[in-house]
């Protein structure tokens, strides 16, 4: 007769459980956090220290591929499929947009100015708070539901610093070519502050199907 513990072993090779989606959305929270901020830095017209491979953009790229491998791999989750799959697009997107803005500022020779500082920084703490709570998912949902819910907020932030910003560039007197450059930067930024509420709605989403 199998005993019990070689009974599980085999249920776990005919159903693997797959991967710790909860850990794996956590770390992608977290790096994307830092590629923000290291993106920050140039929006500052400073120059970020350590590798752009280790802690930006690339390690993004590098762990959203993990995730969606994993994601594929796996015959059963912990949460809905689709939710992870919007959660692993949403979370790299947040670093996309903010990327696409660094290298347009830095390609059309457009120069750091308040409204782009501004920009950053309501991004930098979204997605601080969004770090927090994809890592408060793993132990405590309740507090992870409260940080999403404050993350969902950074969208209508940076909306408003946006339309402040374009106010600003519709004024007598302004280059309409530096304003057109201008405008390109803060709509990608304003862009990653919508990833930023949607990645936090999906990680309501995950909770409110899955409270245990």
């Amino acid at each position: 007769m199998m005993g019990f513990g070689r009974f599980n072993d085999w249920l776990d090779r005919l159903f693997p459980r797959g991967d710790d989606f909860a850990a794996l959305l956590s770390e992608q929270a977290r790096v994307v956090a830092i590629a923000v901020a290291r993106s920050q830095t140039r929006l500052d017209d400073r120059e970020p220290e350590g590798s752009d491979d280790d802690l930006g953009f690339p390690k993004v790229r590098a762990l959203q591929l993990r995730s969606l491998e994993a994601l594929n791999a796996s015959f059963a989750a912990a949460f809905d499929r689709e939710d992870i799959y919007r959660a692993i697009e949403d979370l790299t997107w947040i670093a996309e947009y903010v990327e696409r803005g660094v290298v347009a500022m830095q390609a059309l020779g457009v120069t750091p100015d308040d409204s782009l500082r501004a920009l950053g920084r309501v991004l930098v703490e979204g997605v601080d708070l969004l770090a927090e709570a994809y890592e408060a998912l793993r132990t405590d949902r309740r507090r992870a539901l409260e940080l999403a819910s404050r993350a969902e907020g950074t969208d209508a932030i940076a909306r408003s610093a946006y339309v402040k910003a374009l106010a600003e560039l519709l004024v007598p007197g302004v280059d309409p070519i530096d304003a057109l450059r201008r405008r390109e930067i803060y709509q990608n930024l304003a862009d990653a502050a919508t990833r930023v509420r949607r990645a936090a709605m999906v990680l309501s989403d995950m909770i409110v199907k899955d409270p245990a």
